[in-house]
Order: C-alpha cells, then structure tokens, then sequence
C-alpha cells in the first residue's frame, strides 16, 4: 500500500526524470547549434542493393506538370471545367465590326455532351465573333507545321451559319484556317488538321480560335489542339518531354 510519503517521492522523482530529459535535449540542440555536423561515406562498403524495379519518379499533378508539360495538347481548360471559372483560359475575339458574348452554359441551359460533364461554353455570335485561347503561355506555332484540331459543338435554331477553326497571331494575322463545319442541333465531333503558312519567327504570340459565321447561338465542348506527339501516339506525350522521360529507364512513374 502506498503512503503519502512514498506518494511524494514518486513525484519528486518524476519531476527530475523531465527536469533532466529537457536540460539533455537543451544540450544535444545548443551542441547541434555550434558543432560543424560531417557526413563519412564508406564507398568501400557498400549498403544492400536497390532492386532496379524500384527505380522510378513520382510526377504530380500540380504547377502543369501534365496538362501544359507533359501532355502534348496545347489548349487550356479544353473541357471548360475549371473549378473556379469554367471559361478560364478563353476569350472572346470580334473581329472588325462583328458583335458576341460568351459565357459558361450548365445542363440548365441547356444538354450537355454527357452526364460527366458540368459546363461547356456558349458563344451568342452577331456574326463572325468566336472564341479564342491562347494556351497555357502562349502558343509557340512553328511554320509548315500540321495541327490536330477537334470539338464538340451544336447549335440552337436561331443559328444557321458555320463554324471554322483558325491558328492565328494575337494581332488577327491567320496561319491556317479549316473548312466550314456545319452544326445541327444535337452534338457532333468535328475534327481537322491545320497546316501552317507564313509563319517567320517563333513566338508564344497565337491563339486558336473557332469562328461562328452567322448570328445566333452556338454550344462546344471538349475542344483540342494536338502537335505531334512522341511516337506519334494519338492524344499522346511532347516529344521532347517524353524522350526524355524514356531515356531515363525508369521502371515505374
């Protein structure tokens, strides 16, 4: 049974044991402070072997590692579903005297592409407005060059006019522009490729833009620019990335 004395004891005692542990760690840190810290490296004697399956990188997706790094397609925000505004990344563009607005459309306003999707973009054109963007820092287009262009539209009745996909300088300067596409009322894919021409200097200074060429409504939707990619693979890597990235042998990513 314990007594009150003994009781005592045992707290005096417990408090020297932590009076002692934060004076030595007081000593270790005020000796850490002032010590010049070595590193020994014995190459001599080697550690155990790490297996070659376990050579590999961690890539994230964070700071466009992937969409504007790794993945080859140009265009940001193709989806218009970015958290914060769904039109991040476009623009409206009115050439001359042409007149529009565009806004983010919800399965409120109208059907979506499919059920996954939230947003997609809506130009109301006066004729001849679209929409642009301009990429992640630019597009750096390069002369004599094909681009992969593909999308998602429909109209509503009030438009009859078509559509057209442009690479172009930020100033209007057009490189290559596709034929017309014709919407209907339900969601079609459209798909072409631009060849570039007249291009003297590289610069980030372009955009893509698709075109409506009548008043009206138009809707699109998932909407991409592909370069050539590494091993040509569709919807694939940046060549000079993805070489690199298999130069190094990794095992994993």
């Amino acid at each position: 049974m314990n007594t009150p004395s003994k009781r005592a004891q045992e707290r005096t005692l417990r408090r020297a044991a932590l009076v002692l542990s934060a004076w030595s760690a007081a000593a270790v840190a005020l000796r850490a402070q002032t010590a010049d810290p070595t590193c020994t490296i014995d190459v001599s004697r080697p550690g155990a072997a790490v297996a070659p399956i376990c050579q590999g990188q961690q890539i994230e997706e964070f700071n466009y590692q992937f969409e504007g790094g790794l993945y080859a397609q140009l265009l940001r925000n193709p989806s218009f579903e970015e958290l914060n505004d769904p039109l991040t990344g476009w623009t409206l563009v009115m050439p001359g005297s042409s007149r529009g607005s565009l806004s983010a459309a919800t399965a409120a306003d109208t059907g979506l592409l499919n059920d996954r999707q939230k947003h997609c973009a809506k130009l109301a054109s006066g004729t001849g407005a679209g929409l642009a963007n301009a990429g992640y820092w630019g597009i750096g287009l390069k002369d004599q060059t094909r681009y992969k262009v593909s999308f998602w539209a429909k109209r509503e009745p009030n438009f009859e006019g078509t559509v057209e996909a442009a690479l172009e300088s930020n100033e209007g300067k057009v490189c290559a522009r596709s034929q017309a596409f014709k919407p209907t009322t339900s969601w079609r894919h459209f798909t072409c490729d631009l060849t570039t021409q007249g291009i003297t200097q590289l610069t980030g200074s372009n955009r893509f833009v698709l075109y409506a060429s009548s008043a009206g409504t138009v809707y699109f939707d998932v909407v991409t620019l592909m370069p050539r990619t590494w091993k040509d693979r569709p919807n694939g890597l940046r060549p000079d990335l993805g070489g690199r990235l298999a130069a190094l042998q990794l095992k994993y990513i």
